[in-house]
C-alpha cells in the first residue's frame, strides 16, 4: 500500500513540474507573434497562398517535349498509360512471364523513387463499344454466327464493365 503512494506521489510530482515548465513557456511566448511561436498548430492552420490563375493551380515548373514534367529544381517526374492484363486467366507459365516482367519493372527503379499508381474510370461507353463491335453481315452463310457473336459481345459488354472505360497509369 505505501509504495502504491510513493508512486502516485512521485506521478503527481512529475506533473507538477511539467505543468510549470509549460506555465513558464506561456509566460515567454506571451509576447511574441503566433509567427514566432511556431509549433505543430501552425502546420495544421497553414494558409496556402491564394491561386489567381490556372497556371498557380499546375504543381509543375514545366512540362518538357519528352513528356517530363519538372516539379521543382532537383525534381522530375513522368506517367506512363498502361494496358490491363487478365492475371487470373493468363496460363501458368504467362503468370510467371507477367510477374517476373512486373518485379523486373518495379525494381528498375533507385529506392529513392517514389512511384504511384493511378486508375481512372469514366462514365459513358457503351454505346461507343457498341458500335466498335458491330460486324457487318456479308451473305456468306455464316450471317448467323455474325449475329449471335455480336449479341454476345453486346451482352459481355453490358455485364462485364458497366459502361466504365479504366485508364491506368505509372507516373514515377
Amino acid at each position: 500500500m505505501k509504495d502504491k503512494r510513493k508512486i502516485q506521489q512521485i506521478k503527481l510530482e512529475q506533473n507538477q513540474k511539467n505543468l510549470r515548465s509549460q506555465k513558464q513557456d506561456l509566460k515567454q511566448n506571451k509576447g511574441k507573434s503566433k509567427k514566432d511561436r511556431g509549433g505543430l498548430l501552425d502546420l495544421i492552420f497553414r494558409k496556402e497562398p491564394k491561386r489567381y490563375t490556372v497556371e498557380d493551380t499546375i504543381p509543375y515548373l514545366r512540362l518538357l517535349k519528352s513528356g517530363i514534367c519538372q516539379i521543382d529544381e532537383k525534381h522530375f517526374n513522368k506517367s506512363i498509360a498502361f494496358e490491363d492484363i487478365n492475371y487470373q486467366l493468363a496460363l501458368e507459365e504467362d503468370r510467371d512471364l507477367i510477374f517476373n516482367q512486373f518485379a523486373n519493372f518495379l525494381n528498375s527503379f533507385d529506392p529513392s523513387i517514389i512511384i504511384e499508381f493511378s486508375y481512372i474510370n469514366q462514365l459513358g461507353r457503351n454505346e461507343e463499344m457498341k458500335s466498335a463491335i458491330q460486324i457487318p453481315d456479308k451473305k456468306d452463310g455464316f450471317d448467323d454466327i455474325r449475329l449471335e457473336f455480336r449479341e454476345m459481345l453486346k451482352s459481355q459488354i453490358v455485364k462485364g464493365n458497366n459502361g466504365l472505360k479504366k485508364s491506368k497509369y505509372v507516373t514515377f
